[in-house]
């Protein structure tokens, strides 16, 4: 969506884009966002705000897959392991995919400055009296 406020200029669109088999890799996640992404993209209309929907998510299951299945589902289940697995170790983020930003600090994130303290459900942020 571009700037809405600016009513000569504003453009809005949807696309969808369904994955032929259900999937956690998010790899393939990141290249059907960039698939429905590049069907409503217009030049020199600068974006925004960009949403990204999941829908018709499922348990993982054991599932039939394409007979010619150009990913290896092993290889890619994996990887998703080994990511998350550093990540839940190091620390969230430590491992990264490229198109997610590298160089830029992450503006668009969340500020927590005005959020109540959480005294009673986090040991580390409990008072100290010295």
């Amino acid at each position: 969506m571009s700037n809405r406020f600016h009513k000569a200029d504003f453009y809005y669109n949807t696309a969808t884009f369904r994955f032929p088999v259900s999937t956690s890799d998010s790899s393939e996640r990141i290249k059907g966002a960039f698939a429905a992404f590049e069907t409503v993209y217009r030049e020199n209309i600068p974006f925004k705000k960009l949403g990204l929907h999941l829908r018709e998510i499922t348990r993982e299951k054991p599932e039939q897959t394409l007979l010619f299945d150009k990913i290896d589902r092993d290889q890619s289940c994996a990887l998703m392991k080994a990511l998350d697995d550093v990540n839940s170790k190091m620390e969230t983020r430590t491992i990264n995919y490229a198109s997610s930003g590298l160089s830029q600090p992450k503006r668009w994130r969340t500020e927590f400055n005005l959020k109540s303290p959480a005294y009673t459900t986090r040991w580390d942020e409990l008072l100290r009296v010295l």
